[in-house]
């Protein structure tokens, strides 16, 4: 079986699951696997799958695992305790941080209009070459 041709058909096989999303390379008579997987044992799945299918290779599994997050009916990522292994994750930072020191946010502060400008909005009193050019 040539290089070229072992990868491919490894691409192949890994490609029917819908939760491995890998490239397949072979290099220096390694098996090198690369992208994501939507979890351990997909990750774990394919470089079984790829070392079924290339006994005497090694293979290098550099797929990374994807943590997709539950949506609710509302449209809002639901995170549980245990969803990232154990660890309590907030994505209230901001909002406990501002309520322990009692700050509160002004609500038009979003309401600020883009500055597209990066000179201007890096200072608004700066003059860019195109001002300078122009006088």
């Amino acid at each position: 079986m040539g290089q070229d041709h072992l990868a491919a058909q490894i691409q192949q096989q890994l490609d029917t699951h819908e939760d491995i999303h890998a490239l397949v390379a072979e290099q220096e008579g390694r098996i090198l696997l690369s992208g994501t997987a939507n979890s351990a044992q997909a990750r774990k799945r394919a470089a079984e799958m790829a070392a079924s299918m290339a006994p005497n290779r090694r293979i290098v599994n550099n797929l990374e695992v994807e943590h997709d997050l539950p949506i609710d009916s509302e449209g809002n990522a639901r995170v549980e305790a245990g969803d990232f292994g154990g660890e309590e994750i907030s994505l209230s930072v901001l909002d406990s941080a501002t309520e322990r020191e009692g700050i509160q946010l002004d609500p038009s502060l979003t309401a600020q209009p883009l500055e597209t400008n990066e000179i201007d909005a890096m200072d608004s009193g700066a003059v860019d070459d195109l001002d300078i050019a122009e006088m």
